[in-house]
């Protein structure tokens, strides 16, 4: 019998098909408002009793087609990817501030503002905190005084 594998991640799904004796065939993507990742259907359908050898299609959560856009300020860059990825949107343009005072790479704000739905697949814009460089100095190993404050050798 199929297994029941709604809500498994892909990689548990097939598992589960193969330790019920099947080979897991093909995967498709849809938009649905279980988490991204997650299997939502199976074909044939779990309980169904196959003869050996078969195989089980899955359907696997691409997330829901709208989301509502977390407060990413204060977070790093890379958390903010990676939250923005796990939600099934992109991080579009990203703008240096250098006025911060905030570590580097700091989101500093982001467009759409928190709280707003966006598209899935969407991008969000960022503006991130980035220490500006450091003037360069001349090396300090070659010191050249005026005259006036140069030490004079005294002969006596």
């Amino acid at each position: 019998m199929v297994p029941k594998l709604a809500g498994l991640s892909q990689q548990q799904a097939r598992i589960a098909i193969e330790n019920a004796g099947f080979q897991l065939g093909s995967v498709m993507q849809r938009t649905a408002e279980q988490p991204r990742g997650a299997v939502i259907d199976s074909d044939p359908a779990a309980g169904s009793a196959l003869q050996l050898p078969a195989v089980v299609n899955i359907a696997v959560s691409q997330g829901p087609s709208t989301v509502q856009l977390p407060d990413l300020t204060g977070r790093t860059l890379a958390d903010a990817r990676s939250t923005l990825e796990q939600l099934g949107l992109q991080v579009g343009a990203t703008t240096r501030d250098t006025s911060s005072f905030q570590p580097e790479n700091t989101v500093l704000g982001q467009s759409p503002q928190p709280g707003q739905t966006v598209s899935a697949g969407g991008r969000v814009n960022l503006r991130i905190s980035r220490f500006p460089t450091a003037p360069q100095v001349a090396p300090t190993d070659t010191l050249l005084l005026p005259d006036s404050l140069s030490p004079s050798p005294v002969f006596r």
